[in-house]
């Protein structure tokens, strides 16, 4: 193979070419992208090297040509040189004549060119070698004895964290490992059935970087075949990596496994496959799936400045070798410099290619996303009750009911002197239950969209009257749509991630486990601390696995200096062994405490400050030896022999001694007022006390001071105060940094009614941490949980709220699938009741008027999959050649996604707007209406105070984040004209466009109405705009770049 030919393989892995079978995610992109980037490696590159070094050549080859023609005109005189370059037969023995001669030989010999061209194909095959794996960019190992391989940034701090991935977005958390489902054909007939692959067991890579892991058939769990569904079970195992024909093997072993009549299903050739074998159905979903989990964990944030950079480094480390140039012959540099400045040229392009590549990439990582679905969860005391008809015959809600809160078992009640009557269940439901057992909360998901649009309409204020916001979603993704809405306005923040500890819902880079972890967890805690206001603080459950990076990850992104503290919670009993192969039994983890700035301040505990057990001493002296002016005071001296200390039993009547040393020295008057008159008299008057008036809280008029002497043991004076006058029954004092909470965690399973078993954390914990938050004493608080679990926080703030009435309010984020079976569930119940026991209510009168809104988000996997890409190669043709080599590595994937990125027509009918949206319960990509509107909403960062539908318009009115008013008109286009809508406006809205109270109002699609102001905007543009900005977070004041 020539070195070429391995450039151009190693950058045909770059591009991932050789995954043509792959058909999910960028593999998509990159298929429609094959022939051109194919052409352009193998073509367009050799012809760029070519040129590039014979430019050179020529250009350096041609000077010293040129020099060496006029020494020999010189010397030898005019007829020397021929008029065709060359020279005359008689000076050829000359010296000077052989020089001229072997460098006429050099130029015009295609050998040096050659071993040129074979020299840059090898550093560039060495230089793009370093940095990509399994569709990654990341900087694999190099051992270079006495030199270092790569360039880490650094900006001077005291102390900087770096990690392999530390510039990239980590991605794969849209992604699940755990269960994989797609349809097959079950028969001719078009019936269809389901194959889900199964992950039974993970094995975690421990400490070793170089492990890595393989999927493999899980013998031990075992096929559960049926007529219509099919369950592979896999073991993510450590081993090695398989070959291609092993692979293969592997694919072939497990339809052998299967039943006949699954194999006959499964062994059908894929009608989708282009490569130029043969590929059947389960090797299609096999290799999806393996691919998915094994590669492709992130997007770099700068990939060209990255790579760029590395070059440089690079070329001075491995080209030039500066180290040794003052022992290499003279010349040395100009050829060195030839080699360097065509390995730049080409490289530059490759960099700008693979770039296009990866910044398109983060564009679509970043663009905020579309809301797929808007509903509402709200108690029936807040619904009108003209809606408790239609609410009483739906079904679907009744069934809810019965399996969230047994409402099946509540018989009805006969009443009496000072009790009404209350109806019992039935089916249907009556109005007079619902009214009877008003905490039951009702799932808009469970009526029709004009029912919702009705009961919504009916609620003024109903941003104020949201209690809750759940989001399901990948953390990154609705951080990242809240900027807008929530900026500066969490009072607290608690998470609890993934520990990381190898068997969790985790998924990391093989090699790359605590870098893969960090990537996750930084990016996401920019996000959030935009959103914290400043006198807020973020407390983290961590344990000991990332700990200390975690530690060093909030140094980074919130600075050392707002450190609170690290507290150890005691989770479990000694005797409670989880796992017998560790070589210590943990029984503490930890929560990580940072402010968001120096304006907050932790919450202390009061405790108990009515003991006198401190009061013993009884102070008795003579005359004074001498009175000392200092301060203004007269302050009376007493040497040793004319006063007596004496210890008695406490009394209100006595004196508490108090050692003045480390914060006392400062911080109060007593101590101060030792440090600058008293302390520097030891040699003077040792053992002395001394008499000071007005000094003191405690109505004595003085206070007495005792100064050791300057050779004791004692090297602090002490003061005596006596009982202060205004002395409460309790004071503040700071919270302990250790926690036990064993009994808790112990005991928190019926806690919500839901049984979670991922790391359910109890109630008191959580109300701990918002105690020490501040979130427990102020009634108005947000509170943000972006790894949202089972729904902890948000039930800790239901029952602080149930407890003291007040209106705090939650925001929590959770990807999972257990959003559904768990999250919401848990927090419908914590609504419904108070008291729960094996999924079931104790207690029905315990309920809390109550709404949250829950949303569900495009994933980044559902972004991929909608894009589709228009070919416009054909519209550059004729143009110069670097126009169209420039539009090809650096322009042609924004151009040709542009029409399916920015669609539109999706504004003519908003409220008929369809997204492919995958379905994990199918495995498939399905149509689906999303919520333009509250996507909208999401963008502005719009406080809703009303949404209703008039006359065919949608008509939102709320604030934007600068507190002005602002109206949002939705409407399908091919039903209301601008003849309707300008009727709409000016009639039934009454807006006068010259005087509009409004700072701006927006209407999809183009309209002609009169806007002296300018302040009528299409909201198609807006909303690209907003969709669209995407700015990286940098820095550690969170400020856009």
């Amino acid at each position: 193979m020539t070195k070429l030919e391995e450039l151009v393989a190693k950058l045909s892995e770059l591009f991932e070419l050789d995954k043509a079978d792959l058909d999910f995610g960028i593999h998509r992109i990159i298929k429609a992208k094959h022939a051109q980037i194919t052409t352009y490696l193998k073509e367009r590159l050799p012809e760029k090297v070519k040129t590039v070094l014979g430019e050179l050549l020529q250009a350096e080859t041609g000077e010293s040509l040129a020099e060496l023609e006029r020494e020999a005109l010189n010397a030898l005189g005019g007829d020397a040189i021929l008029a065709d370059g060359t020279l005359a037969p008689v000076y050829a023995n000359t010296p000077l004549g052989e020089c001229y001669n072997a460098a006429v030989e050099v130029a015009r010999s295609s050998r040096s060119r050659a071993q040129a061209e074979a020299e840059v194909y090898s550093h560039l095959y060495e230089f793009f070698s370093r940095y990509y794996e399994a569709g990654d960019v990341i900087s694999r190992r190099r051992r270079t004895a006495g030199r270092e391989t790569y360039a880490i940034p650094y900006d001077g701090e005291e102390v900087v964290l770096h990690w392999a991935n530390k510039e990239q977005y980590y991605v794969k958390s849209s992604e699940d490992l755990k269960d994989y489902t797609f349809t097959v054909l079950l028969n001719p007939s078009g019936d269809k059935g389901h194959v889900q692959f199964k992950l039974t067991r993970m094995d975690a890579v421990q400490n070793n970087n170089k492990a890595s892991r393989i999927f493999l058939l899980d013998s031990e769990a075992g096929i559960e075949a049926g007529d219509e569904s099919l369950v592979i079970p896999f073991h993510f195992a450590e081993g090695k990596s398989r070959k291609q024909a092993d692979e293969l093997a592997w694919e072939k072993s497990i339809l052998a496994a299967l039943p006949l009549e699954w194999q006959a299903r499964l062994a059908v050739q894929d009608s989708s496959y282009t490569g130029n074998d043969e590929r059947n159905i389960l090797q299609k979903h096999l290799r999806n799936y393996t691919r998915k989990n094994t590669s492709d964990y992130f997007i770099h944030k700068d990939l060209g400045g990255f790579l760029r950079r590395e070059l440089d480094f690079y070329i001075k480390n491995e080209v030039m070798h500066l180290d040794d140039v003052d022992d290499r012959p003279a010349g040395y540099l100009d050829t060195e410099l030839r080699k360097i400045k065509a390995i730049r040229a080409v490289a530059h392009d490759l960099v700008a290619f693979l770039a296009q590549f990866e910044d398109f990439q983060k564009r679509l990582w970043l663009k905020k996303k579309f809301v797929v679905e808007t509903n509402w969860c709200i108690t029936l005391d807040r619904i009108p009750e003209e809606f408790y008809p239609e609410i009483a015959a739906n079904d679907a809600q009744r069934q809810e009911w019965v399996r969230l809160f047994a409402i099946d078992e509540i018989e009805a009640t006969p009443g009496g002197l000072l009790a009404p009557v209350k109806p019992g269940y039935s089916e249907p439901l009556t109005v007079e239950f619902l009214m009877a057992n008003d905490k039951l909360v009702l799932d808009t998901a469970f009526f029709s969209a004009e029912f919702k649009t009705r009961l919504i309409a009916s609620i003024d204020g109903i941003d104020t009257q949201m209690d809750g916001l759940l989001i399901h979603s990948e953390n990154f993704q609705a951080l990242n749509l809240m900027q807008e809405r929530y900026r500066e306005q969490m009072n607290a923040v608690y998470i609890d991630p993934p520990y990381n500890t190898g068997e969790g819902g985790f998924v990391y880079k093989d090699a790359y486990k605590h870098s893969s972890w960090l990537a996750l967890m930084r990016d996401r805690m920019y996000l959030a601390m935009a959103l914290q206001r400043h006198d807020s603080a973020i407390y983290a459950s961590i344990n000991e696995d990332e700990l200390y990076n975690f530690k060093f990850a909030l140094d980074d992104v919130y600075g050392s200096m707002q450190y609170l503290s690290t507290f150890a919670v005691k989770v479990r009993h000694e005797n409670r062994i989880l796992k017998g192969d560790k070589d210590f039994h943990e029984v503490f983890e930890n929560v990580l405490a940072y402010r968001r700035t120096n304006a907050h301040l932790p919450a202390k505990r009061r405790e108990d400050n009515t003991s006198l057990d401190d009061y013993v001493w009884k102070v008795t002296v003579d005359a004074p030896h001498k009175v000392i002016s200092m301060d203004g005071k007269s302050v009376e001296v007493f040497t040793e022999g004319n006063y007596i200390l004496e210890k008695c039993e406490p009394s209100n009547e006595l004196l508490k001694r108090i050692n003045i040393r480390g914060t006392l020295r400062e911080g109060n008057s007593s101590g101060r007022f030792f440090v600058a008159n008293l302390e520097m008299l030891k040699d003077q008057f040792p053992n002395a006390l001394f008499r000071v008036p007005n000094i003191g809280n405690d109505g004595l008029g003085h206070r007495y001071f005792w100064l050791p002497g300057a050779g004791g043991k004692r090297r602090n004076g002490d003061y005596f105060q006596g009982v202060p006058v205004d002395k409460e029954d309790t004071k503040e004092v700071p919270y302990a940094n250790l926690w036990d909470f064993e009994r808790d965690f112990n005991q928190c399973a019926d806690e919500g009614g839901i049984v979670f078993r991922n790391g359910k954390k109890p109630i008191a914990f959580l109300k701990h941490i918002l105690t020490l938050a501040g979130v427990a004493q102020n009634t108005n608080s947000n509170v943000l949980d972006f790894f949202a679990g089972s729904g902890s926080t948000a039930h800790a703030i239901i029952d602080l709220n149930r407890d003291d009435n007040g209106t705090r309010r939650y925001v929590l984020i959770e990807m999972d699938d257990y959003f559904d079976t768990v999250l919401k569930p848990r927090i419908q119940k914590a609504v419904y009741s108070n008291d729960w026991k094996k999924g079931k209510p104790t207690s029905r009168d315990t309920g809390v008027s109550h709404c949250f809104k829950y949303l569900r988000l495009e994933s980044y996997e559902d972004t991929l999959n909608n894009l589709a890409l228009v070919d416009r190669s054909a519209d550059i043709l004729g143009l110069p050649e670097q126009v169209q080599n420039d539009c090809l590595l650096r322009y042609s994937l924004d151009v040709e996604s542009r029409a399916s990125l920015l669609d539109l027509t999706r504004f003519e009918n908003p409220f008929a707007c369809m997204l492919k949206v995958y379905n994990r319960g199918v495995g498939e990509a399905e149509p689906r209406l999303i919520d333009l509107p509250e996507t909208f909403n999401c963008l502005l960062g719009l406080r809703v105070r009303t949404m209703r539908m008039l006359d065919g318009f949608l008509v939102i009115e709320g604030e934007n984040p600068a507190a002005e008013t602002v109206l949002v008109i939705w409407r399908n286009v091919k039903e209301k004209d601008n003849v309707a809508l300008e009727a709409f406006i000016t009639g039934a809205l009454r807006i006068n466009p010259a005087e509009t109270e409004y700072a701006a109002v927006y209407i999809n699609g183009d309209a002609t109405l009169d806007d002296p102001h300018g302040k009528f905007l299409l909201t198609e543009q807006v909303f690209y705009e907003l969709m669209f900005d995407v700015r990286d977070y940098k820095g550690k004041n969170c400020e856009w770049t």
